[in-house]
């Protein structure tokens, strides 16, 4: 009867600290999810902003025409649950959004230039405050006693962009 209590502590105890820890890689998986998800709905308004602005333009050069059709039909076939490749398409509407406002003739008025890189802008936050999240969510699966979790409840790394 000694050590029962001793143990039912020590058993109490590891029981909190799985319960904390688990808690926090859910946080930040919650967020890398949430980030990913900003990132898809900002890609797409991003994309349909400059398919307005520029849909107009008739003197829209042949690779310029090209990567809104890519761009286009990539975000379209896009699986909003597979966090790389929102981030693979929405590098694709970022590389697409620059091409655009680096010639003026484009995208001619400047208050809605403006708006395009802020948009673009804020769509780089979001990729790398992902980044951030997915290298700290990753490192703290290889480590003790975030691995052991990880394990037992069966949690993998996030792929990162």
């Amino acid at each position: 009867m000694g050590f029962l209590p001793i143990f039912v502590a020590l058993g109490g105890f590891l029981f909190l600290v799985a319960i904390v820890h688990y808690h926090t890689l859910q946080r930040l998986r919650n967020l890398i999810k949430e980030f990913a998800e900003t990132s898809y709905e900002s890609s797409q308004k991003l994309l349909t902003d400059i398919s307005h602005l520029v849909e107009k333009n008739t003197a829209l050069p042949e690779n310029m025409q090209k990567g809104l059709r890519d761009a286009r039909s990539a975000h379209q076939l896009l699986n909003p649950q597979e966090d790389v490749e929102i981030f693979r398409v929405s590098d694709q509407v970022i590389r697409l959004a620059y091409s655009f406002q680096e010639d003026s003739g484009f995208i001619p008025d400047p208050n809605q230039k403006e708006q395009v890189g802020s948009q673009v802008k804020q769509l780089e936050k979001v990729h790398q405050r992902y980044r951030f999240h997915s290298q700290d969510y990753n490192e703290r699966l290889q480590s003790l006693p975030y691995s052991l979790l990880a394990k037992v409840f069966g949690l993998k790394a996030v792929p990162s962009i």
